[in-house]
């Protein structure tokens, strides 16, 4: 048996793997997120099994029963804890360097070589770009924490010749090889796997919690009780007001401020829309909205280095209806409870991760046959520290921060041009959240602390349009493992007549020069391509129709309108346009088949300045789709969507190269805010 399996072993070293839709077996790998070392111990199983890897947090989503559910999930494998669930499963709980061994012992009966890291934070760096040679060797990857005798005892059950090893081990009788630097890692690397198409930049520091000192948090109380009328779009108070400031004061240090807006009264029948902004001196440092979190609760998160002394929070209430055509008129009635929560968390530094996504890296690079570049130019850095002290905010209300950012994303360029030199990639995924892998910021003639002041932009990682990139971000790594699965393995989940579906929703009718001189022409010419098209315009472009018509199952959803950071707004005619709107509040709560949604609006790409749970794009990749393009900033009427759709539909292009191909063809400020949030491998289905 043994024999057997080192022969099976050595064809696969010399055999290319499986493609993603041929994979042996309906097995999914769930990693516990609880510790960054399972996914590196998951990432050759599921590479040499060819199965999709998922993580979950304690236990799974709705997200996971969707991908198991299409998928077809046979069986679970759950490394670094247990799962309920009415799967079959095979668990290894356990610490990294017992579970690592569990699963070595019952995949493998012999290998050549195994792969060796240490359990060990300051070696992170260097263990996730080593963990793709077991992928490409097909080895199992160890974790060594004092365990020698264990791990001798495995290396001669399963007839190991050669070691692999991060750092320095000694055992032996065996062949070691050991990796001290970066270099000789890549050097490795191909020389066992010269062909590295796809880049996957990754920054190992967001595995790195903050440092939190102390925590303070104040509780207020309130009630708002007001009659407020629209008309003629003049507000006019019958009653009471619909205001309430409150004031707090924060003291010297880092902190990062976090305020929750919970109304506790009913919807009756309408919902309470909530405005929250919070102001430092006079000066806007954030705001949000309820339509940007959840019905009748707001959330915003903000960073505070060295700034004591007073803030101003000043919270407002709508309840009722507004709406009209070109002339607005309303009706609010407000008398309701509500709590706002302050928390003031204090911390030693500015380091700040929004997302832990780098243990993803060797799952995402090796399923694309590509390398992991370690990118730790992220921008909360003592020098950062110091340029902001005495700033509420970041770089979206405070350009001053500009210079140090772009400086660092030119930092992580250069490594990205060196890379693609040495390996003719063609595709670079940013693997990472906007801190810790930044986006550079563009010069611009506009912007104010509400809009945000410069154009961020992920165009430089392209090296001048030469290279596709995508950003792969979401709510965390749960989301985004789903996100990237659904990538790899969309030939295996995307089944159904929807496949077929485009949708196209112009903001407020068709009076719009989008819907007149690009959606009705081109979905004419979508459904002779072999597309079953919808348009909703006037009258028809309301979430609540465009959800009875189930216009967001469709391969592609292009929307052309205004927009801003939390919602889409097709229609602001009728009745009512809050209850029209497509926002965070209600997107987050959908479940979609893998699509393509495609926006030219403003602002519907912005990730700077906001809680990753109040982006509109981030709400659509939670919900289930495969990519989202929108802009960071507000765009001209250059939208030119018609440039990257032409390109996938009729050269089958993927959507990285796409994005990347529009941005040679059109001009500023829309070739620099325009963004692909998903993976720049993706190729969308399109009807033969």
């Amino acid at each position: 048996m043994k024999r057997i399996a080192s022969v099976f072993l050595l064809v696969l070293l010399v055999v290319p793997p499986l493609s993603a839709g041929e994979h042996e077996e309906q097995s999914v790998v769930l990693v516990s997120d609880s510790d960054i070392f399972y996914s590196l111990i998951a990432a050759p199983l599921a590479y040499m099994k060819q199965n999709p890897l998922l993580l979950f947090h304690r236990e799974m989503r709705d997200g996971h029963a969707q991908f198991l559910d299409s998928y077809g999930a046979d069986e679970l494998v759950v490394v670094g804890g247990t799962l309920s669930s009415s799967h079959a499963k095979k668990e290894f709980p356990g610490t990294p360097a017992e579970v690592s061994l569990d699963i070595a012992r019952h995949f493998y009966d012999s290998c050549e070589s195994v792969l060796l890291i240490p359990y060990n934070m300051s070696y992170y760096s260097l263990s996730l770009i080593a963990t793709p040679i077991a992928c490409y060797r097909h080895a199992p990857l160890i974790v060594y924490d004092h365990n020698d005798a264990d791990i001798r005892e495995l290396l001669d059950r399963l007839e190991v010749r050669q070691i692999i090893c991060v750092g320095n081990v000694s055992i032996e009788g065996f062949d070691i090889v050991h990796f001290s630097t970066d270099e000789e890692i890549y050097d490795y690397l191909l020389t066992i796997h010269p062909e590295n198409p796809y880049m996957v930049l990754a920054n190992p520091k967001d595995a790195h919690p903050p440092s939190i000192v102390d925590t303070r948090v104040e509780h207020y109380h309130g009630h708002m009780k007001q009659i407020k009328i629209t008309v003629l779009s003049h507000e006019i108070t019958l009653f009471g007001n619909d205001t309430e400031t409150f004031f707090f004061d924060a003291p010297e240090g880092i902190y990062t401020l976090r305020v929750y807006v919970n109304v506790t009264g009913a919807e009756n029948p309408f919902p309470y829309m909530i405005s929250a902004y919070l102001y430092h001196n006079d000066s806007l440092v954030t705001y949000s909205f309820s339509n940007a979190y959840e019905r009748q609760r707001c959330y915003m998160e903000v960073p505070s280095i060295y700034v004591e002394g007073q803030y101003r929070l000043v919270v407002k209430l709508y309840h009722g209806i507004k709406g009209g055509f070109f002339i607005q008129r309303g009706l609010s009635i407000v008398d309701t409870d509500f709590d706002v929560d302050i928390s003031m968390q204090k911390m030693s530094d500015v380091h700040h991760p929004r997302a832990i996504l780098s243990p993803l890296a060797p799952y995402l690079a090796c399923f694309r046959e590509g390398i992991v570049v370690s990118a730790e130019n992220e921008v909360t850095t003592k020098e950062y520290e110091n340029i902001s002290s005495g700033m509420a905010g970041g770089p979206w209300n405070n350009p001053s921060l500009h210079p140090f950012i772009n400086t660092q994303v030119n930092k992580t360029v250069d490594m990205v041009r060196g890379m693609a030199a040495r390996t003719d990639s063609t595709l670079v995924a940013i693997l990472g959240d906007t801190v810790m892998i930044p986006q550079y910021y563009y010069a611009s003639t506009t912007g104010d602390a509400y809009v945000g002041f410069g154009i961020p932009s992920d165009m430089p990682y392209s090296l001048n349009a030469s290279l596709g990139v995508g950003r792969i971000v979401a709510w965390d790594g749960v989301d985004a493992s789903l996100l990237i699965s659904r990538s790899i393995f969309y030939d295996s989940i995307a089944q159904g007549e929807w496949l077929k579906n485009f949708t196209f929703i112009t903001g407020e009718g068709f009076g719009e020069t989008a819907g007149i001189f690009h959606q009705i022409p081109y979905s004419r010419e979508m459904k002779n391509r072999g597309f079953d098209t919808a348009l909703y315009g006037i009258f028809r472009n309301g979430r609540g129709y465009l959800e009875n018509q189930g216009a967001f199952q469709a391969n592609f959803v292009e929307y052309e309108g205004h927009g801003d950071w939390y919602w889409m707004l097709p229609s602001v005619y009728g009745l009512d346009y809050y209850s029209r709107v497509v926002d965070v509040a209600h997107v987050r709560e959908y479940r979609l088949n893998p699509n393509v949604i495609l926006t030219a609006a403003c602002l519907m790409g912005r990730l700077d300045g906001i809680p990753l749970e109040s982006s509109i794009a981030m709400a659509f990749i939670h919900a289930g789709a495969n990519a989202f393009i929108g802009a960071t900033r507000e765009t001209g009427a250059e939208a030119t969507l018609e440039l990257i759709e032409n390109a996938v539909i009729y050269n089958r292009i993927s959507l990285g190269r796409a994005v990347v191909f529009s941005n040679q063809h059109t001009e500023p400020p829309t070739r620099y805010a325009r963004v692909l949030y998903g993976d720049p491998a993706f190729v969308p289905y399109v009807p033969e």
